[in-house]
């Protein structure tokens, strides 16, 4: 006899009949799923991962690059996605598969397969003697071990040989042989020592621990050559309630359908993109249902079906404004044990500093409401105002322009002030920050001599050289100005009394129509309904001086203090400009030392520099928006979403093609320093 090429792992150096002769060496690989079955030859290699649909690719900034899509991003989706491996009801169907014990789905303990048993007393093929108990235990526990149905059945095509009928019964009336529905007979087979012996169905049965459904199965999907070539019925049933993939391939377009742009501060490893900060899954489905399926007359799917899609095909966030958020508290909180121990004496000190500019704030705060020399007062940029804003659907699908208001609050009378202007007039830097500082400042009364601020830690508006230099610049020119001090929250709990301003002009202008900077500057001067109400202040391109140069004029030392020690920037809480000393930065590491460290801004050769220093302009004309945006923004303006009265407003953008369109405010995981 020929020997067997059984697949690989079901029983070794074992032969059978030539009829049941595997042609090709079949390699057996393991799915995560019992029933995901994978056989592949030497030269094909199937995949029981579907690829998902990919739609329009959406313009990215300059409307000439397309943002990436889902294909490219399947590796870093939004969430996580399902590990089915560790399923429950999985285990159970590998588990039962392997033939090992295992719980059923009610709470049942089901033994592992074993031989049940043999022939019958009186067996012509004598397979109990043929065969012994551990050898039976031997070929179970190898047919088991194929954890591919595939597999076990052409095991079992080739165990089983069909023949054709060679007895039949005979008609003692008649002497003829009794006509059957059987064509063949079958003969069983188990190997034993090397040598293929002949056994009896039930005997064949129970060493496999199997019925003969099973066999009857795997033989009727036998061909002519001896291989199975039949499919496993409890699988590639397409379910009837499946989402089909043209109401897949239309959520994909309608998410590819919004702008998508990149994070202010570019991730070099990261290939997240963002939406509109006034959008989440929620509205989106609100969209998905009530305008875009209802304009192509098709029932939408349900919103667990469109979240998953979001989550799993694609890498989008949602732009959140930037909030407070501490590393340094949740670290401590997130350690273990021994961590913790390690993380407890520098989170003590963390939390003293949050103390610290806690109190400190509120005792400015008194000393201003009985000192009318002295002005303690809180600043901080709101989150971007996207213009126009409206609740029309149309103007989700397209970019907006950023309009952007810095705000100052006095702590004593409450007072509230607004500098407002569009991402065509400045920026969001320190050029801008301390152009509308210098203004606040030439503005006070004469009878205010020392004026204290409070804001977060951000180290490109706030706390950096360039406002430094404008306040020195604002000690030598303004006359009746003695002292100003800059002090910093503790980050990660910038708590500050400018806060309540953004929460106001967000309730009030929640359900106004708005669609220029104009609209703006109305909409936030009637935000507050008892007095004082804001007053606002619309900034132009040429308000806004450039303060780097103004640092280059008056900061020659920036480095070294008078102690001949390194100034830490990043650490520093408390910033004081005297004009009692006008070339020398006082300054503290915290904000309960005793004595400022000094730091002298001039030479260290020669007189020290009496220069003024001059104010020049930071912008020459207005800055373009990219033409994708407002190509948009027209958009809107054709086809009646903006009223046609700002068509001035909107035709006179200045835009360009290399112009780019990036999140103008840092995202919430972005730290302050």
């Amino acid at each position: 006899m020929q020997p067997l090429q059984v697949p690989v792992g079901v029983i070794s150096s074992q032969q059978m009949s030539p009829d049941s002769v595997l042609p090709t060496t079949v390699d057996v690989v393991n799915p995560p799923h019992p029933t995901e079955v994978t056989v592949s030859t030497r030269s094909t290699s199937l995949s029981n991962e579907e690829p998902g649909p990919s739609g329009s690719l959406p313009l990215s900034d300059d409307a000439s690059t397309p943002c990436l899509p889902p294909s490219d991003m399947e590796e870093r989706s939004r969430k996580r996605k399902r590990n089915t491996q560790g399923w429950k009801r999985n285990v159970r169907q590998l588990s039962r598969a392997n033939g090992k014990e295992y719980v059923s789905r009610k709470g049942k303990l089901v033994a592992g397969k074993k031989p049940c048993g043999g022939c019958e007393e009186g067996c012509r093929f004598k397979c109990g003697v043929m065969i012994s108990e551990d050898k039976q235990v031997q070929l179970c526990n190898e047919y088991y071990s194929l954890q591919d149905i595939q597999c076990k059945s052409q095991f079992l095509c080739s165990a089983v040989t069909e023949v054709a009928v060679r007895r039949r019964s005979i008609d003692a009336a008649t002497g003829e042989a009794v006509s059957t529905k059987r064509k063949k007979s079958r003969e069983y087979y188990l190997m034993s020592d090397d040598d293929r012996m002949r056994v009896c169905r039930n005997f064949f049965c129970s060493t496999l621990a199997i019925s003969i459904k099973i066999v009857n199965r795997a033989l009727k999907g036998k061909s002519d050559t001896g291989l199975f070539v039949g499919k496993d019925g409890r699988k590639g049933k397409v379910p009837a309630n499946k989402t089909s993939d043209e109401n897949i391939q239309k959520i994909v377009d309608h998410i590819n359908s919004f702008p998508q742009v990149e994070s202010h501060y570019t991730r070099k490893d990261s290939r997240k993109r963002y939406l509109a900060p006034d959008l989440n899954i929620q509205q989106l489905y609100r969209l998905y249902s009530e305008d875009y399926c209802q304009r192509l007359g098709v029932a939408p799917v349900k919103q667990e079906i469109y979240r998953r899609v979001f989550n799993t095909q694609f890498n989008l966030g949602f732009f959140i404004p930037k909030k407070d958020q501490c590393s340094t508290c949740n670290s401590y909180r997130n350690a273990v044990d021994t961590e913790k121990t390690n993380l407890h004496d520098a989170w003590e000190a963390h939390k003293r500093r949050e103390k610290e500019s806690m109190e400190e704030k509120s005792r400015d705060k008194v000393k201003a409401c009985s000192d009318q020399s002295y002005r303690a007062i809180t600043f901080d940029l709101e989150a971007v105002l996207s213009t126009p804003h409206a609740g029309d659907s149309q103007i989700y699908y397209r970019r907006k322009l950023a309009v952007y208001n810095f705000t100052i609050l006095e702590s004593a009378s409450q007072q509230g002030f607004n500098y407002i202007w569009d991402e065509t007039e400045g920026g969001r830097g320190a050029n801008d920050i301390g152009s509308a500082l210098l203004d606040y400042l030439r503005k006070l009364p004469a009878t205010v001599t020392h004026v204290t601020s409070f804001s977060d830690t951000c180290g490109g508006q706030n706390r950096n050289q360039f406002i430094c230099a404008v306040m020195l610049y604002a000690i030598r020119t303004l006359p009746s100005l003695q002292t100003v001090d800059l002090k910093y929250m503790e980050s990660g709990h910038s708590y500050l009394d400018v806060d309540l301003m953004h929460s106001l002009i967000e309730r009030a202008t929640k359900h106004l129509k708005i669609y220029t900077t104009r609209d703006w500057e109305v909409a936030i001067a009637g935000a507050r309904k008892k007095a004082p109400p804001f007053i606002v202040q619309r900034m132009m391109h040429t308000d806004f001086s450039d303060l780097k140069m103004l640092a280059s004029t008056l900061l020659l030392n920036r480095s070294k203090n008078m102690e001949g020690d390194t100034v830490n920037w990043l650490r520093v809480k408390w910033l004081r400009f005297s004009k009692l000393h006008p070339f020398v930065i006082e300054y503290k590491y915290q904000i309960s030392d005793e004595n400022f460290l000094r730091l002298n801004i001039s030479s260290k050769r020669g007189r020290p520099n009496t220069l003024i220093g001059d104010l020049t302009p930071a912008y020459l004309s207005r800055i373009p928006i990219s033409t994708a945006k407002k190509a948009d923004l027209l958009a809107l303006l054709k086809s009646r979403v903006i009223p046609a009265e700002h068509a001035v407003f909107y035709n006179d953008l200045p835009s360009n093609a290399r112009a780019r369109d990036c999140l103008p405010e840092p995202c919430a995981d972005e730290e302050e320093d």
